[in-house]
């Protein structure tokens, strides 16, 4: 993890190996020349905080993200169910259609961060049952007039 700060026109980086470790970068070093370490208390003790806080929540809200794409899977299943009970049919179609896409994209950006967790497993599996289980049964049950291309769909769903 790489972060800069300016502070009194000088340009300090910390780079996270273990303990941090403070570099002040000077004009003389972008013009290839060695880089001077200073002493961790050289640097001002409120930039060193604040770096360290920006680091942890940046962390935070990286892991995170997989899961707030879930739960915005079991949101949209939700307002789905939602909107079927009180006769808005196609809202609720759309809202299991972008259920589907947070369920694409949560899956693939946990790969890509390589983040895995019990939490997220079991989270995954209550959204996929409510998005893709209970508010479709709810949507065909709720209307009223059945076609014979909807009995055709719902036979073939299970299929595919």
């Amino acid at each position: 993890c790489f972060t800069a700060a300016i502070h009194q026109g000088k340009v300090f980086s910390v780079d996270k190996h273990g303990e941090r470790d403070y570099i002040k970068i000077t004009m003389a070093t972008i013009q290839n020349e060695p880089q001077q370490r200073t002493a961790f208390s050289q640097m001002p003790t409120s930039t060193n905080i604040y770096l360290a806080k920006a680091d942890e929540w940046l962390h935070k809200l990286i892991r995170g993200t997989p899961n707030g794409l879930t739960l915005s899977n079991l949101t949209c299943g939700l307002f789905s169910l939602i909107m079927s009970m009180n006769g808005f049919h196609r809202f609720g179609s759309l809202f299991i259609l972008l259920a589907g896409v947070c369920d694409v994209f949560d899956g693939r950006l946990a790969r890509y961060l390589k983040i895995e967790g019990p939490m997220g497993a079991q989270l995954d599996s209550l959204a996929d049952i409510v998005s893709f289980g209970v508010a479709p049964a709810i949507l065909a049950h709720s209307i009223s007039q059945w076609s014979f291309l909807m009995i055709i769909a719902f036979v073939a769903y299970p299929l595919g």
